[in-house]
C-alpha cells in the first residue's frame, strides 16, 4: 500500500506522465522541426522542475490530487523537452555519422538512469547497514 492505494491504482497513477508523453512527443517533434527546438527544450526543463517541485509538496502533504496533476506537468515536460533536445543533437552531426550519434545518446541516457539508480538505491542501502551496524 502506497499512500493508502493498493498497487493497481498506484501504478495507474503512474501511467498518467507516459500516457501524456505518448501522444505530446510525437507533435513537439514535429513542431520542433519547423520553430527553434532550444525554446521548447528550455520550456520543457521549465516544466519539469515545477512539476518535481509539486511533487514534492504533494507528497509532503500526501494529496494524490496534487502528485497527479505533477505527473501531468512532468509528462509535458519531458514531451516538450526529449524530442527537440534530439533534434538538436542530431541536427548538428554529418550524415556519416548520424548512427554513431544515436548509440552515444542512447548509452549517455543508460549510463544517467543507471547511476540514478546507483544513487537511489545505493544511498538507503548504506546509510541502513551503517545505522544497523551502530545500534547492535
Amino acid at each position: 500500500m502506497i499512500m493508502g492505494f493498493d498497487s493497481r491504482m498506484t501504478g495507474l497513477t503512474l501511467c498518467i506522465q507516459t500516457g501524456i508523453m505518448v501522444f505530446l512527443a510525437p507533435r513537439m517533434g514535429a513542431l520542433s522541426d519547423r520553430h527553434n527546438p532550444a525554446q521548447f527544450a528550455r520550456w520543457g526543463m521549465v516544466l519539469i522542475g515545477a512539476g518535481l517541485l509539486s511533487m514534492a509538496y504533494g507528497t509532503f502533504t500526501e494529496s494524490m490530487a496534487t502528485i497527479m496533476v505533477s505527473l501531468a506537468i512532468v509528462g509535458i515536460g519531458v514531451s516538450c523537452f526529449a524530442p527537440p533536445n534530439n533534434n538538436m543533437i542530431m541536427s548538428s552531426v554529418p550524415k556519416i555519422y548520424i548512427g554513431f550519434c544515436l548509440f552515444y545518446d542512447f548509452y549517455c541516457t543508460l549510463i544517467g538512469t543507471n547511476l540514478e539508480y546507483g544513487v537511489d538505491w545505493g544511498y538507503p542501502c548504506v546509510y541502513n547497514r551503517r545505522k544497523n551496524s551502530t545500534t547492535k
